[in-house]
């Protein structure tokens, strides 16, 4: 009981406030300058900024705006959902930054997604008369909902795109044009899938929808490896394609080939690249020519 009344006064807290913004705004700056997750793409956004705000101001308008608790109850959801999905997309991190923090103190913002999930259950957990627990539950089922419905649709999509990719352009007629498919071509040189430390410049922009969907498909390296699926492709000049690593350039420029014949009115190349520091090994990429 002492637990619970001591985590609702801490939510409460002004100074929480201020902490919250403190380490939202470090985090945005550390994702502009280091590859981290990249640029979300614009719903992401949207829906980015819409769950944290009730999290991070909480303790300004908790007890004042009780007619919006539902709303807010709903929207904790929302952030606890993408709070796990950044927590996993780091992996290894969860388990390096804290040592490498001690080299590269940027390291430490790879646990803000645990801070604000730390907030979240504790919110849940705690005495607070005015959470809604039913409109948090919800948000997490809706947040199943949307992810099992993305796998759903990458897999309807799966066999035509991978035909296109491994056999050669010709086949792009038998893709349809969706915003599914156009994720899945711009797969590992326009949409990121994976975090990684270790190289070059990463694609500028990120879909957590794409990623999901990846991830429930079980496909550890993009397009796929289909265990006993006949080649249909015999003999074509493209036999063998195969994602193995994201900056694999003759792949990447089938890819974009491909790409170009089902949505000829995309750009390739964004404007900027995922983070400042590999923009002019980006944007100067004799790739785009």
């Amino acid at each position: 009981m002492h637990v619970r009344r001591y985590l609702s006064r801490l939510l409460h807290s002004r100074w929480l406030v201020l902490l919250n913004l403190l380490v939202g705004g470090g985090a945005l700056v550390a994702n502009h300058y280091f590859q981290f997750f990249c640029r979300p793409v614009a719903w992401a956004v949207v829906v980015l900024t819409l769950s944290f705000v009730p999290v991070m101001f909480f303790g300004l308008y908790s007890e004042h705006m009780p007619r919006i608790m539902g709303l807010a109850s709903y929207l904790f959801g929302c952030a606890a959902c993408i709070c796990v999905y950044c927590i996993l997309f780091i992996w290894e991190w969860n388990l390096f930054a804290l040592p490498i923090a001690f080299v590269r103190p940027e390291a430490i913002l790879a646990y803000v997604p645990h801070f604000f999930l730390a907030q979240i259950l504790a919110l849940v957990f705690s005495e607070h008369q005015l959470f809604h627990r039913a409109y948090f539950k919800a948000a997490l089922y809706s947040g199943v909902v949307f992810v099992l419905s993305m796998a759903v649709w990458f897999n309807v999509n799966t066999r035509p795109v991978f035909h296109a990719l491994r056999c050669g352009p010709e086949f792009a007629s038998s893709i349809t044009p969706s915003y599914m498919t156009e994720r899945m071509l711009g797969m590992s040189w326009r949409y990121h899938l994976k975090f990684c430390a270790y190289d070059g410049w990463r694609p500028p922009l990120h879909d957590p929808a794409l990623v999901s969907a990846l991830w429930l498909n079980v496909i550890v390296e993009p397009i796929l490896h289909l265990a006993g699926y006949e080649d249909p492709c015999q003999g074509a000049s493209w036999q063998g394609f195969e994602f193995t690593d994201e900056r694999q350039r003759y792949n990447l420029e089938k890819a974009i080939i491909v790409y170009r014949r089902v949505f000829p009115d995309r750009p390739i190349r964004e404007d900027c690249s995922c983070a400042v520091e590999e923009s002019v090994t980006y944007l100067n990429d004799p790739l785009w020519r």
